[in-house]
C-alpha cells in the first residue's frame, strides 16, 4: 500500500513525520518511532592558539618569580617585606652646614679628650671606635681618652666628650643620644649615652653601630640619612635596620670633619652659673614628649644652645 504524503520535517526514526503525526496516522502500516535523542552538537574548537596560551602562562610565571625575588631581596636587605623600599633613593647627605663645631686653636684639626664613663662591658666598643674615628683619612681628629668613674647620669665636662651607658628606660624613644652644649655656635661640652634598656637585648652589631653613631655626633656630625628602609650608605651616621652594613665612620664623614676643623680657630668661654636650668633642659631633651624629633635644639640664653641628636627606635 502506498504511504500518505506528509510534510518533510526532522526524522525521528523510520517514520517520516513527527512522533505525534506518526502515532495518529490512520494509515494501516506500522510506524516505528525511535526513542533516540538528537546527537549532541560538536564542541567548538578553542579560538586561542596553543602558542598564545603558552606565552601567556610563561609571562604570568615570570611575573610571579620576579615578585618573589623582590620580596626575598627586600627581607634580606631591609628587614621588611615591602619590595619598593629596596629601590628607594638614598637621601643626599648633609654637608658641613648641618654639622656642629668644636672650637679649635689653629688649622691642625680637632684635639679632643674623650672620657670613658662606661661600665667595663662597654669599653671594648668604646676603644674600637675611638681608634676608627681617630685614624680617618684625611686625619682631622687627635683623640685622647681617660677612664673615669662610671657615670650613668653622664655629668658633662667642659671641653670634653663624655661617653656613658645606663638603663634610661623603654619609655624613651632612643637607643642612643648625644647632647651638646653650644655657646655662640661652638660646642663647649658633649655627652653620648647608650640606652641599655634597648641595647642589652640587641645584637653585637647594634651595640657597635650605636657607639660609632653617638661618638660621631660628639665630634659635631649630623645624620647622613634618616630613612631606615632605604639602602645602606655604608657609614654609621646613616639610620638603618641592618647595622652590619653601617659599622664604620665612612669616608664622607671623615671629609666633613676635615672641612670642619682644618682652619677653625676659637677661644672657648664657659660659665657654670646656670647648672639647674641646664639640668632641666637636658631632661627635656631626653624626654620624647618634649623632643620628639631626631634633632632638637633649645636656646638657653646668653649665647648658649643645647643640641640633641637621637638614634630613634624604628617604628
Amino acid at each position: 500500500m502506498k504511504k500518505p504524503d506528509v510534510e518533510e520535517g526532522p526524522s525521528y526514526g523510520k517514520g517520516t513525520g513527527t512522533p505525534e503525526e506518526d502515532s495518529s496516522s490512520t494509515d494501516d502500516s506500522i510506524v516505528v518511532v525511535s526513542s533516540r535523542e538528537p546527537p549532541e552538537p560538536e564542541p567548538i574548537p578553542s579560538k586561542i592558539p596553543c602558542n598564545v596560551r603558552s606565552t601567556t602562562v610563561k609571562l604570568l610565571m615570570a611575573v610571579c618569580i620576579l615578585g618573589g625575588v623582590a620580596v626575598i631581596l627586600s627581607i634580606a636587605f631591609l628587614g621588611t617585606a615591602t619590595p619598593v623600599d629596596f629601590f628607594a633613593t638614598k637621601q643626599d647627605p648633609p654637608g658641613v652646614e648641618a654639622a656642629e663645631k668644636w672650637g679649635t686653636d689653629g688649622n691642625n684639626g680637632l684635639d679632643l679628650e674623650i672620657l670613658n664613663a662606661l661600665e667595663d662591658r662597654w669599653t671594648p666598643y668604646f676603644e674600637e671606635y675611638v681608634q676608627l674615628w681617630g685614624e680617618g683619612t684625611p686625619d682631622s681628629l687627635t683623640l685622647s681618652t681617660r677612664r673615669v668613674q662610671v657615670d650613668p647620669e653622664c655629668s658633662p665636662s667642659f671641653g670634653r666628650l663624655k661617653v656613658c651607658n645606663g638603663n634610661y628606660g623603654l619609655q624613651q624613644d632612643w637607643k642612643g643620644i648625644n647632647l651638646s652644649l653650644k655657646q655662640d655656635d661652638f660646642i663647649v661640652w658633649s655627652v653620648s649615652k647608650m640606652n641599655d634598656s634597648y641595647l642589652d637585648t640587641s645584637s653585637e652589631d647594634e651595640k657597635k653601630y650605636t657607639m660609632c653613631h653617638e661618638m660621631g655626633h660628639g665630634f659635631g656630625l649630623a645624620h647622613t640619612d634618616e630613612n631606615y628602609s632605604n639602602r645602606n650608605r655604608g657609614d654609621c651616621m646613616d639610620y638603618t635596620l641592618r647595622p652590619a652594613g653601617n659599622l664604620v665612620p665612612g669616608q664622607f664623614n671623615h671629609d666633613v670633619l676635615a672641612k670642619l676643623y682644618g682652619t677653625t680657630t676659637r677661644r672657648l668661654l664657659y660659665t657654670e652659673l646656670f647648672q639647674d636650668e641646664l639640668a632641666q633642659a637636658i631632661d627635656r631633651m631626653e624626654d620624647s614628649q618634649s623632643c620628639d624629633d631626631a634633632h632638637c635644639t633649645e636656646d638657653l640664653g646668653g649665647g648658649f644652645q643645647l643640641v640633641a641628636h637621637k638614634l630613634k627606635v624604628a617604628k
